[in-house]
C-alpha cells in the first residue's frame, strides 16, 4: 500500500453525507487530476456535509470527514477555479484543511494533517465485504405445558448475508492492537468499502498482514467436527489431560488425548459441516417419534369408543458454528452453538381416565362406560425430554480439539458430559 499522507489523532467515521461514490477509491493521479478540474461554487451558509457531498459527487472521489469537527455553515463564491484551490480556500477560514490517502480526500484539522506521530490511513476492504451467505441453525428449547405445546421447540433465524464492514471492524479490533482502540486518536472505523485507521505505524503494519492474508484465506473450506461422550467422573484428568485451557471453559486436545477419549468414553453423538472461511453454518441429525398424548370419545347408538390422538416430538443434535482462520496466529476463532435434545428413558405410561364419567349416548354419565378404556388397556404415553448445549467463542490451535466439560442428565450417574469439538483448514 503506497502510503500518500499520515494525519495525527484523527478518528475518522461515517460520513455526515454518502461515505463512497460509486466508483470506490480512485488512485493518486486520478485524484490530482478531479482536483485539478475548472469549477464555479456559489454556497451561502450552507453546511459543511452538503458542500463535501457536492464536491464528491462533482469529482467522483470519496470523501471522510473526521467526526471531530463540528457542522459549520459555509460561505464561498468562486468560478472557474481548481477544485483543490477552491477546497482549501473553503476549509481555511474554519481551520480545516485536507489530505489525500490511499483513495480518498480526507477533511480533518490542519493541525492533525501537520502532525506526525499517529498516522491515519484508509485501506480498501471491498473484496473482501462480498456477501457469504450464513445459514443459521435452529435454536432448542422445551415447550412449556401452558403453551400448548409438548416436547422440544426449534426456532430459526432467517439466512442472511455476511461479512459486512461492522464485523469486520470487531475481527480486527480484537486481534490486533488489542485493547488500544477507543483510546485518544485510536480509532478504527468502515465507510463504505474503506477502512480508515488511525493508529501508531507499527500497527498499521500489522493490519496490512492481517489483511494480506485474511485474502489468501478467504476462499478456504473449514471443517469442524464434534462429538460429544459420557465419560467416567473419576478418569477425567486421566483421560483428557490436555495442553492448556482455552477460554470459555474449555480444555484444549491434541490427537491424542482425543483418541484416549474415543477409547475410554461411550460416544452418545457426532455431527460435521464444512464451510467457507468465516461463514456461518449449521448441520442438525434430528429425528421425530410418535406417541399417543390423549384420546377422543368417540360416541355412538349405545356404544362409546376412544380414538388416539397421536402426538410427535422431535430429537437430535444441531451444530451452528463460524469459523474463521486468524492470521499469523495458527488457530482458528469458533463462534459455536451445539445443542442435543434426548428422550430420557422410555415413554412413561399413565391410564387414559381416572374415573371421571363421560356422556352416554342417552345423554347422561355412565361411570361403568368411563372406565371402558382403562379396562381396554388403554394408556397415555408421557414423553420426558432433557437437553444439553454449549454457546460460546474459542480459538483453537489448529491441530487441536476444544473439549468443554460438564454434568448433564443426558449422561449416566457418575460420569460427565465431554463435547469435543474440533475445526481443520482444508488445503
Amino acid at each position: 500500500m503506497k502510503r500518500l499522507a499520515t494525519f495525527a489523532f484523527a478518528s475518522l467515521a461515517l460520513l455526515a453525507t454518502q461515505a463512497v461514490s460509486q466508483e470506490g477509491p480512485k488512485s493518486f493521479p486520478e485524484i490530482e487530476a478531479a482536483l485539478a478540474k475548472q469549477v464555479t461554487l456559489e454556497f451561502t451558509e450552507t453546511p459543511l456535509s452538503t458542500v463535501l457531498a457536492y464536491v464528491q459527487d462533482f469529482s467522483g472521489v470519496p470523501v471522510v470527514l473526521d467526526p471531530d469537527v463540528e457542522e459549520v455553515p459555509c460561505t464561498l463564491r468562486v468560478k472557474d477555479l481548481a477544485l483543490g484551490t477552491a477546497l482549501r480556500l473553503l476549509l481555511g477560514g474554519s481551520d480545516l484543511d485536507f489530505a489525500v490517502d490511499d483513495g480518498v480526500i480526507l477533511v480533518t484539522y490542519r493541525s492533525r494533517v501537520e502532525s506526525r506521530s499517529v498516522d491515519v490511513r484508509t485501506y480498501d476492504v471491498e473484496d473482501l465485504l462480498s456477501a457469504l451467505e450464513d445459514f443459521p441453525g435452529p435454536d432448542i428449547g422445551l415447550a412449556r405445558p401452558e403453551e400448548g405445546v409438548t416436547g422440544a421447540t426449534f426456532s430459526t433465524e432467517e439466512a442472511t448475508e455476511t461479512f459486512d464492514s461492522e464485523m469486520l471492524v470487531e475481527f480486527l479490533t480484537y486481534r490486533v492492537a488489542p485493547g488500544t482502540w477507543g483510546a485518544t486518536g485510536l480509532s478504527m472505523n468502515a465507510v463504505g468499502g474503506l477502512l480508515v485507521v488511525s493508529h501508531l505505524p507499527e500497527t498499521h503494519a500489522k493490519i496490512e498482514s492481517f489483511l494480506a492474508e485474511l485474502r489468501e484465506n478467504r476462499g478456504r473450506l473449514v471443517a469442524v467436527d464434534a462429538r460429544y461422550y459420557a465419560l467416567e467422573a473419576g478418569r477425567l484428568q486421566e483421560v483428557l489431560g490436555g495442553d492448556g485451557a482455552g477460554g470459555s471453559g474449555s480444555v484444549f486436545l491434541d490427537a491424542t488425548s482425543r483418541r484416549r477419549l474415543a477409547e475410554s468414553g461411550e460416544l452418545l453423538d457426532e455431527i460435521s459441516t464444512l464451510c467457507l472461511n468465516s461463514q456461518r453454518v449449521s448441520a442438525s441429525s434430528l429425528g421425530q417419534k410418535t406417541y399417543v398424548q390423549d384420546y377422543d370419545v368417540v360416541i355412538a347408538t349405545s356404544a362409546c369408543g376412544f380414538d388416539p390422538i397421536v402426538g410427535v416430538f422431535t430429537e437430535g443434535t444441531t451444530l451452528d458454528v463460524r469459523p474463521v482462520l486468524v492470521p499469523g496466529k495458527g488457530t482458528i476463532s469458533l463462534d459455536l452453538v451445539f445443542q442435543i435434545v434426548r428422550r430420557a428413558g422410555e415413554l412413561q405410561e399413565a391410564p387414559a381416565t381416572q374415573g371421571e364419567a363421560v356422556p352416554t349416548p342417552s345423554g347422561g354419565e355412565d361411570a361403568a362406560t368411563s372406565q371402558a378404556l382403562v379396562g381396554r388397556g388403554g394408556t397415555l404415553q408421557l414423553p420426558r425430554l432433557v437437553t444439553a448445549s454449549v454457546k460460546t467463542r474459542v480459538r483453537v490451535p489448529e491441530g487441536r480439539g476444544a473439549a468443554f466439560v460438564g454434568t448433564t442428565p443426558l449422561v449416566p450417574e457418575g460420569h460427565v458430559g465431554v463435547l469435543v469439538v474440533t475445526p481443520r483448514a482444508m488445503e
